[in-house]
């Protein structure tokens, strides 16, 4: 550390304006480590891991990492190339004999560079997330749920995030190695990294590990359900990952000295090192933005950035800076490339920067989905501090507007469906719309019944007592399931305008002249053109 006093001064001096950002966005806690020339330089831990205890950060505090798991499950893909297990280029198909997607262009195109990248064009539906984390889909109905997926782009020709991709990624790791995908994590990465601390299972530590909030409107917090996705669920090749700063210095120090050797040496190994072919995990796949002045791509797991320019593409601020732009990061010094991560699930927020020319990163994970990504903004604020920027962004009063943006979500939606609203009943009597509604697939299911308490409808998903919400009439066999955002942040439920007013929208419909309701259409993913049919039981 006494090697780079100027660079320490520059990261110690920003301290103050991330205390202003947590406290803003409503994040009880942070650990954040700066590595410089592949080595950890500087650290801070900030806050709380556990508010009713008063228990502080530190080194060694587990936090849920969400989409951080992505680079990694890349990295596993990678070591099975290497090991000529399959080429980049192999067809799932010739892979996954159970493959078989609905869309016949990603059945018989679709690759492992495919999955990894976001470039398949296909619908990226969260369905399998649900309050306090529920993982609403079961992992035998995993490829059943895959292959009822519908390509809603172009097939390699336009970027559209989708976490199921992993899922696929999963099932390409388990045939190719014989074992459960996080097995090979946890063996081939993990341990020779020494990474003791990192796992990909609900609750496989329970010392000095973070409970997780959501942040209510007040930026006041509400501890719900950590992260249960994992190596043995649906969702979990996407966010599976929970470790600790001191592991994951150890990660990142390790995939920017192979990928510095790699590069220097024209090779796809590195002695002592785990990881293989980081040049090409780190090249761009496809692009985010295809108007720009400078690069904004996605690779394997990471997405890249020449600065000066924008990033935090991965998780919600840019679209609560809308109809503004997110920031220029790195003005008014020298160009370099960056390459980052974001993850955000319920409880939690994570951020990465790598940058490879000096080896170095910025890594911030938090303990609460907050009014904003409150990680994002921290890691451009160290990041910037980092690259010594002398034409700073306003970081707080970025986090400020975006905080205050947030609250607009449920009054927004709400203002849409009350300019729809009927002052008349349902056209049907209750009983008419009670049922069991499946998806084409049979994957997902909605269970309508009347609460005879208060005389109204219910849905539940999956018939989980923790997935029963009030449907409200709208107009005609029009209903909706609209709460206040404190209500989906008591519940473990994202709060952010990724969901617009269709996702809250119910259409039942019938067969005409008959008061039978056969089924109903519900748009659960916004990247579907239309809303799918659920059939009636």
């Amino acid at each position: 550390m006494e090697s780079n006093p100027r660079l320490i001064s520059r990261l110690s001096g920003v301290r103050e304006y991330a205390e202003s950002i947590m406290k803003i966005g409503g994040t009880p806690g942070a650990a954040i480590a700066i590595l410089h020339e592949g080595e950890l330089v500087y650290s801070e831990y900030l806050g709380l891991r556990d508010q009713e205890n008063q228990l502080p950060v530190d080194e060694e505090t587990i936090f849920p990492c969400a989409s951080l798991t992505k680079a990694v499950v890349s990295a596993a893909m990678a070591i099975c190339v290497e090991e000529g297990r399959l080429g980049w280029n192999t067809p799932v198909k010739d892979i996954v004999p159970g493959f078989h997607t609905q869309d016949e262009t990603l059945h018989q195109q679709m690759t492992t560079v495919d999955c990894l990248t976001h470039r398949a064009g296909m619908q990226s539906t969260l369905y399998w997330l649900g309050s306090n984390n529920n993982i609403l889909v079961p992992n035998n109905k995993s490829l059943d749920f895959v292959n009822d997926l519908e390509r809603v782009e172009r097939f390699r020709d336009h970027y559209l995030y989708n976490n199921l991709g992993y899922e696929i990624a999963a099932h390409v790791l388990n045939s190719v190695t014989g074992n459960v995908w996080d097995q090979m994590l946890q063996k081939r990465i993990f341990e020779p990294l020494e990474m003791a601390r990192t796992g990909t299972r609900a609750y496989f530590r329970t010392d000095n590990v973070a409970k997780t909030y959501m942040t209510l409107d007040d930026a006041s917090n509400i501890e719900v359900t950590p992260m249960l996705s994992g190596g043995d669920t649906v969702g979990g090749p996407g966010s599976a990952m929970r470790s600790c700063v001191k592991d994951l210095v150890k990660l990142y120090a390790s995939f920017l000295n192979a990928g510095k050797h790699q590069f220097e040496s024209s090779t796809t190994s590195t002695p002592g090192s785990p990881l293989k072919q980081v040049p090409f995990l780190w090249s761009p796949k496809i692009s985010m933005n295809p108007i720009t002045y400078r690069e904004t791509s996605y690779a394997m797991g990471w997405a890249r950035v020449q600065t000066p320019g924008p990033m935090g593409a991965i998780g919600i601020n840019p679209s609560l800076l809308a109809p503004s732009q997110m920031p220029l990061v790195g003005r008014g010094v020298p160009s370099t490339l960056i390459l980052y991560h974001q993850g955000c699930m319920p409880g939690n927020l994570a951020a990465v920067n790598l940058i490879p020319e000096s080896r170095g990163a910025i890594l911030v994970l938090t303990n609460s989905l907050a009014l904003n990504d409150t990680a994002d903004w921290l890691g451009e604020l160290y990041l910037e501090a980092y690259l010594d920027v002398q034409e700073k962004n306003d970081y707080v009063s970025l986090a400020h507007i975006s905080a205050r943006n947030a609250l607009d979500w449920y009054p927004k939606l709400e203002a849409e469906l009350s300019r729809m609203k009927s002052p008349e009943s349902p056209p049907r009597e209750l009983p008419a719309y009670v049922g069991t509604y499946r998806n084409r697939a049979r994957t997902m299911m909605l269970q309508v019944s009347v609460n005879e308490q208060n005389g109204s409808l219910s849905v539940i998903f999956e018939g989980l007592k923790d997935e029963v919400w009030t449907l409200f009439h709208n107009h005609a066999d029009v209903f909706t399931w609209l709460v206040p955002r404190n209500d989906f942040s008591h519940r473990g439920r994202f709060t952010t305008n990724w969901f617009d007013t269709e996702y809250f929208i119910f259409n039942f419909y019938g067969i005409p002249d008959d008061n039978n309701i056969v089924g109903l259409t519900w748009k659960h993913d916004p990247s579907l053109q239309g809303p799918q049919p659920f059939i009636k039981e």
